[in-house]
């Protein structure tokens, strides 16, 4: 069994209860039920959250928690979770009907298997496929396979969206980085291969990843100036050398 994670910040608005609904029907959806569910998210919001976690045909459990940063929420979470990988769901993601039961075909006990995102607008218009360079260029002799060296020549193209992490593997490199605010999830792939864990692409698109939804990742990024975004930039193509924030 995997946990599917689904962080929720707030339901505040039509568009982010629009979008919640349909990455809880995409779970409804799978070919493969194989999975538990688990939500994050503050007490208060729970109580929005009930109203429509009915759809669901299963029944979540929830970690409910006081914390600010998506970083310190995801570290949080998986502290609470019990089986071997987890996935976490964006409450503006929307899994594809095949991911999960790909995972059990390609999951050989790699520590971490990513797959193809699909970043699309608001206009469900897609704006772009990730992490594909590692299957459509030849650009090591483990094709699919991401290593160190890898990873950093091609950190732009890296993505999380969708991918299924080892727990166990996830707390000995001790998680997310709290201390960066932009790129943590390329650092985390980084910091995986480097400490010399699999790190592996399925070659199937498993995920449609929104960007630029008001209050999202993407959409909080606009608030750095260029020269912070820079910053984090280089930061986060050192820091996977370093296990722990120090």
């Amino acid at each position: 069994m995997i946990d599917i994670l689904i962080p929720v910040n707030d339901l505040n608005n039509e568009t982010n209860i629009n979008l919640f609904k349909t990455a809880l029907e995409s779970l409804n959806q799978q070919v493969s039920q194989e999975f538990n569910v688990v939500i994050t998210c503050k007490k208060d919001v729970k109580e929005q959250i009930l109203t429509y976690v009915k759809i669901l045909t299963k029944t979540p459990s929830y970690v409910i928690h006081d914390l600010n940063t998506y970083q310190e929420i995801i570290n949080n979470a998986v502290n609470e979770l019990h089986s071997d990988y987890f996935l976490i769901l964006e409450q503006d993601d929307e899994l594809l009907p095949h991911h999960i039961k790909n995972f059990y075909v390609y999951n050989k006990g790699q520590s971490l298997i990513l797959n193809l995102p699909l970043e699309i607008n608001d206009k469900n218009e897609v704006m772009g496929i990730r992490n594909e360079i590692f299957w459509a260029a030849a650009i090591n002799n483990n094709i699919g396979n991401i290593d160190a060296k890898t990873g950093i020549d091609n950190f732009n193209n890296l993505s999380m969206d969708g991918a299924f992490i080892n727990r166990e593997v996830f707390k000995e490199v001790n998680g997310i980085k709290t201390k960066i605010e932009i790129y943590f999830n390329q650092e985390f792939i980084l910091r995986c291969a480097n400490n010399g864990y699999d790190v592996f692409i399925m070659p199937k698109v498993g995920i449609k990843h929104m960007m630029g939804r008001e209050g999202s990742y993407f959409d909080n990024c606009k608030d750095f100036e260029n020269d912070v975004k820079i910053k984090y930039y280089d930061k986060a193509q050192k820091e996977y050398l370093i296990n722990r924030d120090i």
